[in-house]
């Protein structure tokens, strides 16, 4: 899959820039006698040298200085070209500065803003400033717009300043010749040994991942891409920079900002990305809208689109999928993929976790990394797994085929490999091992599943990430792991009534199961398995005219399977130990009925008596009596926290919206109910066409 066309064209406005600055810089350095040059893609701005009016102008009534005006150059706009003489517009756009080496100052036409000019409006109050450049101590081979504010810094050194860019009160900002807007990092283990990561600014998921498990590489792979080196600063087009003590190798595209940071160095900002109040960041990579703020300190990291860091945090050789939150905690080494939050003080270490979606609770120590020798340990977290307050994961761990499996609050996690999805994960009562219950969040918090859904529908903000982040959580990947999971519960030994470990069923891990805790696991997993495979034929239904649709082209459909679902794949996986199929390598919507076809033959084989109309009249009819389940087991599910709530707190049910009320339930109540009316309408549409026949 491609990368979004904005992603693309931000790398090339990157490029064109810096080949701009570079033209001005080269025509400075090359010492030709004056005259006037063209310069830009379009051969539209004109490059002098100051006359010597202008610098009896800068020096008499600007205030201004430099050791050599011979190296003091304007590049003039076609609106400015017109006038010979700019002394009157350097009287009222520069003063009180010095100027030291080779700089360009560009006079160029402000061009009027609208009042709904948002990119402008962001800049307020500093537009309310005069315009220009005034009282700096030092700008040092520079290129600086005229119409921009840049007033009171204390040194600007190979910057290339756009017009209307705003920096006020900072230190020195200086330039990193060899800055790169390549990235090169090390994930997984923190000594002895290394997962290696090329990224760019505008890297998605789908190349990290590709990287990560070796998989798709293709010919123009990210490894491939030269690198882009940055030479000179560039501070775009409405940008704010203000109050940063140290600026050093900095790009910055349009509307994006530094608010009173500490220290930034080697950090390249896509539109709209932030950095501010009092945080240190060194060798960054910030996409839209990605924010670092309040005290937090990031080095050797990438910010995919509306991913945040802060308060307080620090974060150090990761990498943020978009609408990654990571506040007032640690994170190290780390793939934290796509919607995932550590909101609270916790500690995140060489956790690999590509498909995210999930949650660090408050004091989590998923970092225990360190075996007494050195720390090359690390955790592969499967998608949606809630990590609980104060949980303490001994490395090594791998839960990427257990999604959205709950370790439970205070629980702490040995070493193991977990291969049960939709799992809980608690203390056990032996003090050796912890006891695992398949499938709980299916069985006693659906609620969890449907909200998840709805949630990361809506709070998928990150709109260059979209066209890969809409997976849904029940879909032929996490079947197949229901399906695989179920597989070694039914096959366990017979007798026991409790299993130690994955000696007795494979995929447990080093957990305890009970009997009525397999019992339950194999019947939510059918559950899951049914409900996925029946929606699939509803919808197939759904799509046909049900009044014409022969037998004939009933059992044709039916007979035409492909060689079935993939239960062996999993089995595969477990086995070689490596990462499961990830939603963008999943099957197409003919695949995809095709296995769903399959599983419907696997679940419900047709009885000897049944014609094909009865068969399916059977599975619609089981299809509209799970829903009608499901909704009520998700209601169920919220309800026993408002029972439990109402006996506990005073006044809880008052200031608490009621199960029945909430958004989700009513949503699954009204999904079961066109679903039992669709269903009514199919097989009121058999009994017509079977009318028809007689």
């Amino acid at each position: 899959m491609s990368v979004h066309a904005d992603c693309v064209a931000s790398a090339e406005d990157r490029r064109r820039q810096l080949e701009f600055s570079q033209q001005i810089r080269s025509f400075t350095s090359s010492h030709w006698s004056n005259g006037v040059r063209s310069v830009g893609t379009d051969q539209k701005y004109a490059l002098r040298k100051v006359s010597a009016a202008e610098v009896e102008t800068l020096e008499t009534f600007c205030g201004c200085s430099c050791k050599d005006w011979s190296n003091c150059w304007l590049l003039l706009s076609p609106a400015n070209q017109a006038s010979v003489d700019q002394s009157q517009t350097l009287k009222s756009l520069v003063s009180k500065t010095h100027l030291d080496g080779t700089n360009v100052l560009i006079i160029e036409a402000n061009p009027p803003a609208a009042k709904d000019d948002t990119a402008i409006s962001s800049l307020e109050p500093w537009t309310k400033c005069p315009m220009g450049i005034h009282s700096n101590l030092l700008i040092s081979n520079s290129i600086v717009a005229t119409n921009s504010w840049v007033t009171g810094n204390t040194a600007i050194c190979d910057t290339h300043i756009h017009p209307q860019a705003v920096i006020m009160g900072c230190g020195a900002i200086t330039a990193n010749p060899k800055l790169s807007s390549q990235l090169a990092l090390s994930v997984g283990p923190e000594s002895g040994g290394a997962r290696n990561l090329i990224v760019q600014p505008e890297s998605d998921m789908i190349q990290v991942c590709q990287q990560l498990t070796k998989r798709n590489l293709s010919s123009n792979n990210i490894n491939n891409t030269l690198p882009e080196t940055i030479p000179i600063n560039v501070i775009s087009r409405h940008c704010i920079v203000r109050d940063t003590p140290t600026i050093q190798g900095i790009y910055m595209a349009p509307s994006s900002s530094i608010h009173s940071a500490t220290n930034v160095k080697d950090v390249v900002m896509l539109p709209t990305s932030t950095i501010q109040h009092s945080s240190t960041v060194h060798n960054a990579r910030l996409q839209w809208k990605a924010s670092i703020s309040s005290h937090s300190d990031v080095s050797d990291t990438l910010l995919m689109e509306e991913a945040h860091i802060g308060p307080n945090s620090l974060v150090a050789s990761s990498i943020l999928g978009p609408d990654v939150h990571v506040s007032a905690g640690e994170c190290h080494c780390s793939i934290l993929g796509p919607n995932t939050n550590a909101h609270h003080q916790s500690l995140i270490i060489s956790v690999l976790w590509p498909l995210g979606r999930g949650n660090v609770g408050y004091g989590a120590n998923i970092g225990s990394n360190h075996t007494g020798r050195i720390p090359d340990q690390e955790v592969a977290s499967g998608e949606g797994v809630f990590w609980g307050l104060s949980t303490v994961i001994k490395y090594p761990v791998d839960l990427s085929m257990a999604p959205y499996s709950i370790v439970a609050a205070g629980t702490t996690l040995p070493p193991q490999r977990v291969c049960m999805p939709f799992s809980l994960i608690v203390t056990g009562n032996d003090n050796v091992h912890n006891s695992i219950i398949p499938g709980w969040v299916l069985s006693s918090s659906p609620y969890t599943i449907a909200r998840s859904e709805k949630k990361y529908a809506t709070r998928r903000k990150a709109i260059r990430h979209k066209h890969y982040t809409g997976w849904k959580i029940i879909r032929p990947e996490t079947v197949n792991m229901c399906h695989w999971a179920r597989k070694q519960l039914l096959e366990a030994a017979a007798g026991p009534t409790t299993f130690v470990t994955d000696r007795a069923i494979p995929g447990i891990g080093n957990n305890i199961l009970s009997e009525k805790g397999r019992q339950t696991g194999i019947k939510v997993y059918t559950e899951c398995i049914q409900r996925f495979a029946l929606e699939g034929i509803l919808f197939w239904m759904m799509q046909q005219d049900g009044g014409t649709i022969t037998e004939q082209e009933l059992k044709h459909e039916f007979s035409s399977v492909a060689a079935g679902h993939t239960v062996e794949s999993v089995d595969a996986l477990y086995k070689q130990v490596t990462w499961p199929l990830l939603p963008w390598e999943t099957k197409t919507p003919s695949e995809l009925w095709s296995y769903q076809k399959s599983l419907l033959l696997d679940e419900f084989p047709p009885m000897d008596s049944d014609n094909i109309f009865a068969w399916i009249a059977r599975l619609l009819t089981k299809m509209a009596d799970l829903e009608k389940v499901h909704a009520a087991s998700i209601l169920k599910s919220k309800k026993r926290d408002d029972q439990r709530g109402a006996k506990t707190v005073p006044g809880y049910a008052g200031c608490h919206t009621a199960a029945e009320d909430d958004p989700v339930i009513k949503e699954a109540n009204q999904r079961a109910n066109e679903i039992q009316v669709q269903v009514e309408r199919i097989m009121g549409s058999f009994k017509k066409h079977q009318r028809s026949k007689l």
